[in-house]
């Protein structure tokens, strides 16, 4: 099986001259040079960055109002303490914070940074922020916010995007002149647009603790295989790559940092048949789960940096994680006689495949031809996700975002969700999303974990693997983690060089 799946990768070409050469001088703490892949569109406005894999450059220049930890559990940050009581979250805010034009970071920067976010942000941003009726200034470093109904996902887009505090001075012109407060500050002149930024370390950082640099270099390096080039040549300090190939890196004393906190999953977004009739067929979806051989993905394609997973939260540790789920094995002939039993034998959908998950794609695309279903892979353009909601595609192969059980039900299964383009309702499954959102808290988890388990067993969404999109580096770095939930993004405020 996994020779078949190597037959339907496409090799990629390798240009040196792909390497950003642009240096700066070391000082003291020197500069990092980081190598990775640059987007058409590379944001520096936390407002128009999507998806989450667009993070690491903005982890450098802003701080969130709170934080995960590597295990996902909240911290403060801009927000030195919390309390939800109900329909209102009252933060104290970090004292002595300033931004990079020299604002002070205060009450009024968050109310005013919310309140833009809100107006003014990408649609998938913005919704976070749906549930604020009001931000309300109790001080000069407390801030209520006032929510029209309890939402317990806020608190958590809060260490996301939607929690990033830019100056109040600058909020019309982040998308070229950011200002944050975060440790590293953006300096245009040293870099080259669409190739390589330039982050100099920022003097009235509030924590220099946490900032290891002189300067961050993030260099654009498209092609997997010169990142890694750069990497062994001694051209990059770090880089983020793909499973396979940082797997092979291993070998020659390199260092992989992952957190398999970015679950994958086919989700066959048509499943009142709008475009395709046969995805209507509980049967036909069904198949999907047997046709997938996770396995050999996580293993072939990812070099085995990766876990198979059945469900969003495969921890069982999380109080969202279903102990008697049902577990898909790879099985292609029962997937097949599911095919068969529902009188599908000439199933064709179109599945849109991103430059950045082009082998995963790929080989799913395999896979289902493998069982009869024939996938019609249509490139598409970054950035893809407006083109993979369009409602042009009735199955899309795509990472899943995870906050919170009710964040994710929001967008995969109400009819108003940014993954449900046909707006396919079920009246049972809306009925318990309401109960969950009106119950208490001690009562909630439970009714999440439910229908989070009703969702996934009609087979409405096809999970299959935590992937992390891992960094490697070499010996001369130290205090490398990844962020969790967040692909390719390093903990910047822990690395050094090391002595």
């Amino acid at each position: 099986m996994n020779s078949k799946i190597l037959g339907l990768i496409v090799g990629l070409g390798v240009s040196a001259s792909a390497i950003g050469t642009a240096m700066a001088e070391d000082g003291e703490r020197g500069t990092l040079r980081w190598g990775t892949f640059i987007p058409p569109t590379f944001p520096l406005n936390p407002d128009q960055a999507i998806p989450a894999g667009t993070m690491a450059q903005l982890t450098l220049m802003y701080d969130s109002l709170v934080v995960e930890d590597l295990d996902g559990m909240l911290e403060p940050s801009l927000a030195t303490s919390w309390t939800i009581d109900g329909s209102t979250i009252t933060m104290q805010l970090r004292e002595g914070v300033v931004f990079h034009d020299g604002t002070p970071f205060d009450a009024e920067a968050v109310k005013a940074n919310l309140e833009h976010t809100q107006a003014n942000a990408l649609p998938p941003i913005a919704f976070r922020l749906n549930s604020i009726d009001s931000v309300e200034v109790i001080g000069s470093h407390e801030v209520r916010l006032n929510l029209k109904s309890p939402d317990p996902v806020l608190i958590y887009a809060l260490a996301r995007q939607p929690g990033m505090m830019i100056s109040p001075q600058g909020l019309e012109t982040a998308n070229t002149t950011p200002l944050g407060t975060g440790p590293y500050v953006y300096n245009a002149d040293a870099g080259i647009d669409g190739s390589l930024y330039h982050f100099d370390a920022f003097d009235g950082f509030y924590d220099l603790s946490q900032q290891g640099f002189d300067a961050v270099q993030i260099n654009g390096v498209p092609e997997p295989v010169a990142r890694a080039a750069a990497l062994t040549n001694g051209d990059m300090d770090g880089v983020h790559i793909t499973g396979a190939d940082a797997a092979a890196l291993t070998e020659q004393g390199f260092t992989v940092s992952e957190n398999k906190s970015v679950v994958f999953a086919l989700v066959p977004m048509d499943r009142d048949g709008t475009m395709a009739p046969e995805l209507a067929d509980p049967l036909v979806r069904e198949a999907l789960q047997y046709a997938v051989d996770r396995e050999a993905l996580v293993d072939v394609i990812e070099g085995g940096i990766g876990s198979v997973t059945n469900q969003l939260y495969s921890d069982p540790a999380s109080p969202w994680h279903i102990d008697d789920l049902t577990n898909y094995t790879y099985d292609p002939d029962k997937a097949s006689a599911l095919l068969e039993e529902a009188g599908v034998s000439d199933l064709e959908v179109d599945l849109p495949v991103a430059f950045i998950f082009g082998k995963r794609t790929q080989a799913l695309g395999g896979l289902l031809q493998n069982v009869g279903i024939s996938a019609n892979l249509v490139p598409v353009d970054l950035p893809h996700v407006a083109t993979y909601l369009s409602g042009n595609f009735g199955m899309v192969y795509a990472p899943v975002e995870v906050l919170h059980p009710k964040d994710f039900l929001e967008q995969y299964m109400l009819p108003r969700g940014l993954f449900n383009p046909f707006g396919v309702e079920d009246p049972e499954l809306m009925a318990l999303f309401e109960e969950a959102s009106a119950a208490a808290p001690e009562d909630a988890d439970a009714l999440w974990t439910e229908l989070l388990k009703q969702f996934t067993e009609a087979n409405n969404i096809i999970f299959v693997a935590n992937f992390s999109g891992p960094v490697v580096t070499g010996p001369n770095l130290e205090g490398v983690n990844l962020r969790m939930h967040m692909p390719a993004t390093p903990t910047w405020r822990s690395m050094r060089f090391a002595d």
